[in-house]
């Protein structure tokens, strides 16, 4: 037998041998699984993107849903400013970036609409989902989608923060305006109305954020109808007094 013959079979005998012992290890149990996800999801909660690596690369169920919240992990990570490392980790593996959570959310309406971000991690987390394919037309249960919600910020707006030891602290909300635009880009629909009638325009209108008005607006938004749905809700209000 030549040499090259003896190589093959020998490298062919130790693939198998590995093959065997990987297959011979145990499976987990149930209260190990179930151990392993609340560890994970606790991880994700704290923001400890080391720990949330390890319980990845451990094989954590990366599409699970937590069992206190509902929400996957990817979900949980997105209604985290910051988090933007652990969304990255979470698609790499591959999590669902459209997977639905409590009250229908998605991972992207998340990042889209938490008002009190501030900085660049919002924008990044919500550029990272859309280039993983997150569906920009999703919507909650509520109706509303990622354009949507997004409207619901304007520059001028202000939050009175407390913190643990009671100090009080004002903080500027982030302009949702670089957001909008990469919504519109990745085609979103701008006439898209919530279950109580909002669309992203008259969201804005309320809000009364010129630029992101003309924003919609040149993007396609139908101020007609955008008129009509105030009208009704003014109506609507007017009946309840």
């Amino acid at each position: 037998m030549s040499h090259s013959r003896i190589g093959f079979a020998l490298s062919l005998v130790l693939t198998l041998v590995f093959e065997l012992s990987c297959s011979s290890k145990p499976a987990k149990s149930r209260e190990e699984i179930a151990a392993q996800q609340a560890g994970f999801f606790g991880a994700i909660r704290k923001g400890d993107a080391k720990s949330v690596k390890a319980f990845i690369d451990n094989g954590a169920d990366v599409n699970a849903k937590d069992d206190y919240s509902g929400d996957t992990a990817s979900i949980l990570a997105s209604n985290n400013p910051g988090y933007t490392e652990i969304v990255r980790m979470l698609i790499d593996a591959k999590a669902d970036v459209n997977a639905r959570g409590n009250g229908g959310q998605t991972a992207l309406l998340w990042a889209s609409w938490d008002p009190i971000w501030t900085g660049n991690t919002r924008t990044a987390m919500v550029r990272m989902l859309i280039d993983a394919k997150a569906d920009v037309n999703a919507n909650d249960d509520a109706g509303f989608t990622a354009l949507i919600r997004a409207s619901e910020s304007n520059t001028n707006s202000v939050l009175t923060i407390t913190d643990t030891n009671g100090k009080a602290a004002v903080r500027k909300i982030a302009s949702h305006r670089e957001i909008i635009r990469m919504l519109i880009d990745a085609k979103a629909d701008v006439n898209a109305e919530s279950k109580d009638g909002r669309t992203a325009l008259v969201v804005a209108l309320y809000k009364r954020d010129a630029e992101i008005v003309r924003m919609l607006k040149e993007a396609g938004a139908d101020d007609v109808r955008a008129k009509q749905l105030m009208m009704r809700q003014a109506e609507i209000v007017r009946m309840l007094k």
